[in-house]
């Protein structure tokens, strides 16, 4: 656990710690303690510091709640998540008690996405879609719906294979900088039979 003044451990790094898991914490770790918001990245790894009314219930649910409200997801990290005994009793029982919640049938997604066990839950009924990876956090693919959970599957790859992507700062400012674009107009401006030699 970390020191007080640096606050108390939440979300996927907290699932990490509480459960034991082997291996390595998340690239953004998320913590409570007292002050405001404020968030650091340094040598590659970033620390979320919210206020103490963020704090989420000490249970796997809370913390699984918690991360996919805040962080980015850690498929790896939820993927061993999910092997923790009863993690499946207790994800059914969060469906069953907020059957339209979009956290309940995001983690409900991914369960059944990474384990390929599908719980003892109905399909779900008459409820907007939510993205299983959020946007903000997320370079995501176009997506296609799974209907039985009313989540739009977003994730490029797929289970057993899917690599993620922040969105970070220097990727948004990279981004930014429209390098396809430029690319277009060099093209554009090339003699065809050149640019064809070159392509060969």
């Amino acid at each position: 656990m970390a020191p007080a003044d640096e606050g108390v451990p939440v979300g996927q790094g907290a699932l990490i710690t509480k459960f034991g898991l082997r291996r390595p914490m998340p690239a953004v770790l998320s913590r409570v303690a007292l002050g405001a918001r404020r968030s650091v990245t340094e040598d590659g790894r970033t620390i979320e510091r919210y206020p103490t009314g963020y704090m989420p219930e000490e249970t796997l649910i809370g913390h699984l709640r918690f991360a996919l409200r805040y962080e980015p997801t850690d498929l790896g990290v939820l993927a061993d998540v999910f092997r923790i005994p009863d993690a499946a009793g207790e994800i059914e029982t969060w469906v069953r008690s907020e059957p339209t919640g979009a956290y309940a049938r995001r983690a409900w997604f991914f369960y059944e996405w990474l384990t390929g066990n599908r719980l003892e839950l109905p399909d779900a009924g008459a409820v907007a879609y939510v993205d299983a990876l959020d946007t903000s956090l997320h370079v995501t693919a176009k997506g296609s719906p799974s209907r039985r959970h009313k989540v739009v599957d977003n994730i490029p790859g797929r289970p057993g294979f899917a690599l993620l992507v922040r969105r970070t700062p220097r990727l948004e400012g990279f981004r930014a900088e429209d390098l396809a674009g430029e690319a277009r107009r060099i093209v554009e401006g090339c003699d065809p039979d050149i640019l064809a030699r070159a392509v060969n």
